[in-house]
């Protein structure tokens, strides 16, 4: 798999739109309680994070140096670069409501949320670029010392146990294993999974989910479940969501199809650029707005949004003209 392949960009857009407006700017910004329709469809793809590992591990390759190395600049660069980019913002929007600055707002907090989380308060999923490299260079280390099922079995048992310990512990050991875990899953399954009694399997599991209430509650960076889940069940279901969708857009939507596969193409910018915005909604638009928990805010949130992520992409379309351009006369 060297290529882009449509029905996985697609797939990506749509997890993305659904991360960004049915998660953080329903929850978050909004807040509107967990029930009606836009929570019934964030439910139904609850998978979105567990997705994005499995789908990098369906693209693992054997060349550990290369990858770590190349891993770093795709991962970790724009780590710090999205991380200074949401804290500049926030320092920003805290001069200009002429809010007091403090040692807290400016240094503590910010690290006790990268130690917390592996996010600034600004930009929390940044969590997912530093999970994601941990388990990329783990994996792409150990699985030439032991078998991949064995580490399959070992890393759900780790993040089954590192589940409602401590919030620390949840997330740098049970998140990164339960990552490992899907990550694993996507290199062993990457062709497996398209065989039709395996699709079978995974449509009749997550079909049996709505039945049983299998799943109340799951929080991919936490590696939290409800306390009524079973983990093993729940991860199961997540597991399912993954494969009955990735066969679905394999066979239905393996095309280019305009705004889904144009966001999935540039999914890392959506995913690291829009959650200061995010945070600009909930302190600053909504409460002026008086627009908490109304589908009106909603609607109005997720305009912005659009508008916001579009400059954003405008932007650094321009910063790369611009690079390209001074590369070109350094070059002459």
């Amino acid at each position: 798999m060297n290529k882009r392949v449509f029905y996985l960009d697609n797939l990506s857009g749509l997890l993305i739109i659904e991360m960004i407006f049915l998660c953080h700017i329903r929850i978050l910004s909004v807040m509107i309680p967990d029930s009606g329709f836009l929570y019934q469809l964030q439910y139904f793809l609850i998978f979105f994070m567990p997705w994005f590992f499995f789908k990098s591990g369906m693209f693992y390759g054997r060349n550990l140096k290369h990858d770590i190395t190349k891993d770093a600049k795709k991962l970790l660069v724009p780590f710090v670069y999205y991380s200074f980019f949401a804290y500049s913002m926030q320092i920003v929007c805290m001069l200009l409501r002429h809010e007091t600055i403090t040692t807290d707002s400016l240094l503590w907090s910010q690290l006790e949320g990268i130690v917390n989380g592996a996010g600034i308060p600004w930009n929390q999923p940044m969590w997912f670029l530093v999970t994601l490299f941990i388990v990329k260079a783990t994996y792409g280390y150990i699985e030439k010392y032991i078998n991949k099922y064995l580490i399959l079995l070992l890393s759900l048992i780790i993040a089954s146990v590192f589940n409602g310990q401590s919030m620390v512990l949840d997330f740098w050991i049970g998140t990164s294993f339960q990552a490992l875990f899907f990550y694993c899953l996507g290199d062993l399954l990457r062709d497996r999974q398209y065989k039709k009694n395996i699709w079978l399997l995974a449509i009749v599991v997550y079909v049996l989910r709505y039945c049983f209430t299998w799943i109340n509650d799951w929080d991919a960076r936490l590696n939290k479940i409800g306390n009524e889940d079973n983990y093993f069940l729940v991860i199961l279901v997540l597991l399912c969501g993954i494969i009955m969708f990735n066969n679905l857009f394999k066979y239905c939507l393996d095309r280019k199809v305009s705004f889904l596969t144009f966001t999935g193409q540039h999914s890392m910018t959506f995913y690291a650029s829009h959650f200061p915005f995010i945070m600009i909604l909930r302190f600053y638009v909504v409460p002026y707005l008086k627009l908490e928990g109304t589908i009106s805010g909603f609607i109005i949130c997720s305009i912005l949004m659009v508008i916001y992520l579009a400059f954003v992409y405008i932007g650094l379309l321009m910063l790369h003209k611009v690079r390209i351009k001074l590369l070109s006369k350094v070059a002459l």
